[in-house]
């Protein structure tokens, strides 16, 4: 078995520089009610769906809140989900565009890259998102690891450390952000970042009731964290957290990253990926001819991903976000090979199709394009 991981195979297409988590430090600032990805699933859904103006987003009919409601009850979710009151879907939009799901103009929203590719890797009907994908799962949790890691690292650091209920987790929350903050900067060179820190550390410090501000950004985070199975929430309204040994393994690798690389974050969605294997992920014996798989995958990509007209291309984050999520199992069969999706040649020709990478130093100017070989 090699000890090398995925991101081997994405030699390239990702990069093993840091993160840039700019002015926010990877912490999001989010509201207590966008707690669970069920209802941002519905969110996401209504606007692939072609309801894009404000008003109707913002005022769901009685009769999907009722069945949306009824999947939530069904899969034993019981808060988080939307009601017809207006500041319920707010909240729930605010979280998408933290997330870098939508862009508007004017009073109308539009997915953007990561939105649909999210909508098309989630094949729920908008109201039964529950139980989530596991494709879906993915891409969610590299989600927030990509714009999210210190505000989930300050919660995880809590945990464990012994302390499981709401009470301690609201109470530790402003020290526990404070302290991986300080974690950040020791030892770095990086004069934007260390501005960028001694900024947000300055805002939490001059939290003026930060029990009440951490009520938000603790709920929040372990319902997501429950949604993505990574813990469990027990008691009456998850007012304690619970995980099992193969959770706790996963929970201590992110905590012992202090500033985490493109290449961390896809080690951890492997380890992740093999915390929550199940039957939905195609058997990876189906996959000995990793090379026609491949083909296949870089196909489906473009079909989802790439621009209708002029050049076909599509951005290396969204190549990777879509690998990651929906073909993990086809990564680490050409793991195993010790193959790679693009050489040193910096092109793969699949039957039809020339692939080639040019990569930019800024994430969104870096692509992976596609022309006919005839």
């Amino acid at each position: 078995m090699s000890h090398k991981t995925v991101s081997s195979v994405l030699s390239g297409i990702i990069n093993p520089r840091f993160v840039r988590y700019g002015k926010a430090c990877g912490i999001l600032s989010v509201n207590t009610q966008a707690r669970r990805f069920g209802s941002l699933l519905y969110v996401i859904g209504k606007i692939r769906n072609g309801i894009r103006n404000e008003t109707l987003l913002q005022t769901p009919s009685e009769s999907e809140v009722r069945d949306l409601q009824a999947n939530f009850r069904k899969h034993g979710v019981h808060s988080g989900e939307i009601s017809t009151k207006k500041w319920s879907i707010i909240h729930y939009m605010n979280l998408a565009n933290e997330l870098h799901l939508l862009t508007k103009q004017g009073s109308f929203y539009d997915l953007t890259a990561h939105g649909k590719l999210l909508s098309n890797l989630n094949s729920s009907k908008i109201t039964g998102p529950y139980p989530l994908q596991n494709s879906v799962k993915h891409y969610l949790l590299a989600s927030i690891l990509n714009l999210d890691f210190y505000g989930i690292k300050a919660l995880i650091s809590i945990l464990l450390s012994g302390r499981t209920t709401m009470v301690n987790l609201r109470n530790s929350y402003q020290e526990s952000l404070l302290r991986v903050l300080k974690e950040l900067s020791i030892g770095n060179r990086d004069s934007c970042l260390l501005n960028y820190v001694k900024d947000r550390s300055l805002g939490i410090n001059d939290w003026s009731k930060p029990v009440q501000y951490a009520d938000h950004l603790v709920s929040a985070r372990l319902n997501w964290l429950a949604d993505l199975d990574l813990i469990c929430l027990t008691g009456n309204s998850g007012v304690n957290v619970d995980y099992n040994q193969k959770q706790e393994s996963w929970l201590k690798y992110l905590h012992n990253i202090s500033c985490p690389t493109e290449t961390d974050i896809c080690d951890l969605l492997e380890k992740y990926n093999d915390l929550i294997k199940s039957s939905e992920l195609k058997n990876i014996q189906m996959l000995e001819d990793s090379e026609e798989n491949l083909y296949l995958a870089l196909d489906k990509l473009f079909k989802i991903s790439s621009n209708s007209r002029g050049i076909q291309k599509v951005r290396t984050d969204v190549a990777t976000l879509f690998l990651m999520s929906k073909e993990m199992d086809l990564l680490k069969k050409m793991k195993t090979h010790g193959n790679v999706i693009f050489d040193n040649s910096l092109e793969r020709n699949c039957k039809k199709w020339k692939y080639r990478l040019n990569t930019a130093s800024r994430l969104t100017e870096s692509y992976i394009i596609r022309y006919p070989t005839v």
